[in-house]
């Protein structure tokens, strides 16, 4: 099995774990005595006060370019204990659960969690991607380094596990041990085994798994025994780890307390190596400057009740949220605009977004929101990572329909834009704004536009459950040839194009690519994003002071991550763990000169 699909199991494994506890510790305070609760969290069985601000101990073994690192700062059993505090009839359901995820643990690699880890395993369990490619061989492809660096309450246990783990899956003459700096490095002998011209150390780049004690603390596993000796080098030569690398440092010091995990992207460096970047990183514009944002930490911490999560109540256990906190930080001497959000975030508009909607942002005041950097990094990420969306805002301008250009100056009130999936085709969009005196100005606009591009302007009258509905469509018309005739003469048709449709419904104004995709618009409340109960309960976790938000449901999640991983999106963990994602919801809390700052509401469905 390659260390790529063993690492992304592990990921997944210890994602699912976070995901699994979160839903458990909002279930059990939503049904369990409130002094049960109190008393586990008064033992402080999951994490120990004195790593409330401290960088994780393994981010010594990190090289400060790492671009992804992911911390679980809590031993998985305990997260597994917190979910077994539930009834006794969800109990068995659980237990066999976390089986499954041990089993995803990497089946193929011969590494068993409960024989070959569990024993031995501390408080902490860190994956990073070290380094783009790590042996430099364009001949063998991109070559990503891969680390995982956790602590151990019983070293010498970890050494006999992993002695045993090596006598049962290798030959003891195809097992190299290399001594590096005081540190052993065990990994199994390659006939394809790599070697820099010109080096006589016989330091062997090959890819393959390696492992490695490191003092009487940690153990190193990697995907190559390079990559355990650069980890070992980065402890040497601390100018080179993650521990100093000024923005992670700055990104910890605004760390929740009791967070029990952490996710740490370096933008430039993740979106290069995913090739969803050219030229630029997101950014901030502020004047004629572009102030890119250089990295990104999500949290998970403790609350009071627990892991910060969130549960409906209307809802059975078989569907939970989970909720991160997220940061994103600019460039070292670089600064974003200062916005703090101060009003409650607008939702009536969405009241007139489809229920299927596959990709929504909402908010107020389009022309601020476009400059925010959460909008910038995503719309970065989306157009390179999810060329979809950038296709389908493209098939906007050539209908003469530029939102951002032609409608941000004169939407100052609530605003929802919309991607509904249409089969095959270009997906479909509605656009939602409140009315205003600046926006009736901006239709008059639009509606001059549309016509300085041949379009009629028409007007006809639609059936909704609200009653009769008046519909304005900018339309263009064309001479079509009918089937082929003996007349030299040919039968032509006039056929009608629709450039775009609009309503007026209360106080806001509606706009649609299609008649259909209006249409659904229009219908009752009931149909509408607003009414599903998961995606009220999503929204409800999150702060209500919040500059909006920015919902993806299951398939657009997929299409992102599967465009963002390549190759790697067909490991079957990671399915498995898409299949549990419903739908992510994020909300932007506005940013300081230093810092910008929102949530995710992941809605996950357990087995």
């Amino acid at each position: 099995m390659k260390f790529r699909t063993f690492i992304i199991s592990l990921a997944v494994v210890v994602f699912m774990l976070l995901l699994t506890a979160g839903a458990g510790a909002a279930w059990i305070f939503a049904n369990s005595p409130v002094t049960r609760l109190q008393s586990a969290i008064a033992t402080e069985s999951f994490i120990h006060s004195d790593k409330n601000s401290a960088s994780p101990e393994t981010a010594i073994f990190i090289s400060r370019q790492s671009p992804f690192v992911a911390s679980l700062r809590v031993n998985p059993d305990r997260l597994l204990a917190a979910k077994l505090l539930t009834t006794p009839a969800h109990r068995q359901s659980i237990q066999e659960n976390f089986y499954q995820l041990q089993q995803a643990f990497l089946p193929d690699a011969q590494l068993n969690y409960s024989r070959d880890i569990q024993p031995w395993l501390g408080d902490e369990i860190t994956l990073a991607i070290t380094m783009a490619d790590f042996d430099r061989d364009s001949a063998n492809g991109s070559q990503l380094g891969y680390l995982v660096a956790m602590t151990t309450t019983d070293p010498a246990l970890a050494q006999r596990k992993l002695q045993a783990f090596w006598q049962r899956h290798s030959r003891a003459r195809d097992r190299i041990s290399e001594p590096y700096a005081g540190v052993e490095i065990v990994y199994r002998d390659s006939p394809k085994r790599s070697r820099k011209k010109g080096d006589e150390t016989g330091f062997s780049d090959a890819l393959t798994l390696a492992t490695a004690v490191v003092g009487d603390r940690f153990v190193l596993l990697a995907n190559s025994p390079k990559v355990l000796r650069d980890a070992i080098n980065n402890v040497q030569a601390a100018e080179l780890n993650l521990e100093n690398n000024d923005a992670y440092q700055q990104a910890l010091g605004k760390l929740p307390p009791r967070a029990i995990g952490l996710a740490w992207v370096n933008l430039p460096q993740l979106l290069a190596k995913a090739k969803m970047v050219k030229a630029e990183v997101a950014g901030v514009k502020n004047g004629t400057e572009d102030k890119a944002a250089s990295s990104l930490l999500a949290t998970w911490s403790l609350e009071s009740q627990g892991l910060k999560s969130q549960s409906l109540k209307s809802q059975s256990l078989e569907s939970q949220g989970f909720v991160a906190d997220v940061q994103l930080l600019p460039a070292v001497g670089q600064s974003f605009l200062l916005d703090q959000a101060t009003q409650t975030a607008p939702v009536g508009v969405l009241r007139f977004v489809p229920a299927d909607s596959a990709f929504v942002v909402s908010g107020a005041d389009l022309q601020r929101q476009l400059e925010s950097p959460w909008i910038n990094g995503f719309s970065n990420i989306s157009g390179n990572a999810y060329p979809g969306v950038q296709r389908s805002l493209a098939s906007l301008s050539k209908r003469q329909i530029s939102l951002p250009e032609d409608a941000a100056s004169w939407i100052t009130g609530e605003y929802a834009l919309a991607m509904l999936p249409h089969g095959n085709s270009v997906p479909d969009w509605v656009f939602v704004t409140e009315r205003s005196p600046e926006a009736l100005a901006g239709l008059e606009k639009l509606d001059a536009i549309a016509q300085s591009h041949n379009a009629t302007l028409s007007s006809f009258t639609l059936e909704t459950p609200a009653g009769n509905q008046e519909i304005s469509a900018w339309t263009k018309f064309s001479p079509r040839p009918l089937k082929p005739s003996q007349s030299e003469i040919p039968t032509l048709s006039l056929e009608a194009k629709v450039q775009g449709i609009r309503t007026t419904m209360g106080d806001y104004e509606i706009f649609a690519t299609s008649l259909e995709a209006i249409n659904l618009a229009l219908q009752s409340p009931e149909r509408s994003l607003l009414n599903k109960a998961d995606f009220r309960g999503a929204i409800a976790a999150l702060k209500k002071n919040s500059q909006g938000y920015l919902y993806l449901n299951q398939s657009t999640l997929r299409d992102l991550i599967a465009q963002s991983l390549g190759q790697e999106a067909g490991n079957p963990s990671l399915n498995r763990l898409l299949d549990r994602l419903q739908f992510a919801t994020f909300s932007s809390y506005g940013q300081s000169e230093s810092m910008a700052t929102g949530a995710i509401s992941l809605q996950i469905v357990e087995p």
